[in-house]
């Protein structure tokens, strides 16, 4: 599998087993780090809901069996490499470049309905969001750390503004290290909802959960 005008991209694990479905947030810690367009003032919020039980989303740009882009957001330090190397998987973690978008991810094989799909996934998008494109956006904050929780909220608002039709998946992640947690779970849930996105908590690290992101059960 190839991307548009793109030269082969190098496939990052082995297939998933045929039951796991496809379904349908990067920040910093200081002022010094990047946010694009953090700045801005916010737009009113608009509600998208992204039931369990829908299918994949249908590439809006006409990509149609181009790879499957998912976007890792959130400040630094919060796991999002970790993540996307166990979405990956273990047996190749080089990257391949999206040329389409002029930028590096990871590419996995996945089987759906019989199917092979393919999907990328970046962990370091450094462009202005108004120039995303993407299938599904992954905010990721740290249970261990309140600030980060805070950013994914400046960065829900942001995306409703300049990606309002992206599926968002809101994600708690070091969900193993249960003495230092800052954020509940409940907490984590009403901001889900108060955005009407997904809410997951994993361990990145332990892999627990994260195929979870991918439909696996």
């Amino acid at each position: 599998m190839t991307l548009s005008t793109a030269p082969p991209l190098r496939r990052g694990s082995t297939p998933l087993p045929i039951k796991h479905q496809l379904r349908r947030e990067e920040a910093v810690t200081d002022d010094s780090d990047w946010v694009p367009g953090l700045e801005e003032p916010p737009s009113p919020r608009i509600s998208f809901s992204c039931p369990q039980e829908e299918p994949v989303a249908p590439r809006r740009d006409g990509r149609q069996g181009a790879p499957l882009r998912i976007v890792l957001m959130g400040q630094n330090g919060v796991g999002k490499s970790c993540l996307a190397m166990a979405l990956a998987g273990d047996m190749d973690q080089s990257q391949s470049v999206d040329s389409e978008l002029s930028a590096e991810g990871y590419l996995r094989t996945v089987t759906v309905d019989d199917e092979e799909s393919s999907i990328i996934i970046f962990d370091n998008w450094r462009q202005d969001l108004s120039a995303l494109q993407c299938e599904v956006c992954v905010l990721v904050f740290s249970l261990t750390d309140r600030r980060s929780f805070h950013r994914t909220a400046q960065l829900r608002l942001l995306l409703r503004e300049t990606q309002p039709q992206t599926p968002i998946i809101l994600v708690g992640n070091k969900s193993d290290l249960v003495r230092t947690r800052e954020v509940s779970a409940e907490e984590a849930h009403s901001s889900a909802g108060l955005f009407d996105c997904q809410y997951l908590e994993l361990s990145a690290s332990l892999d627990h959960r994260t195929s979870e992101l991918l439909g696996g059960q």
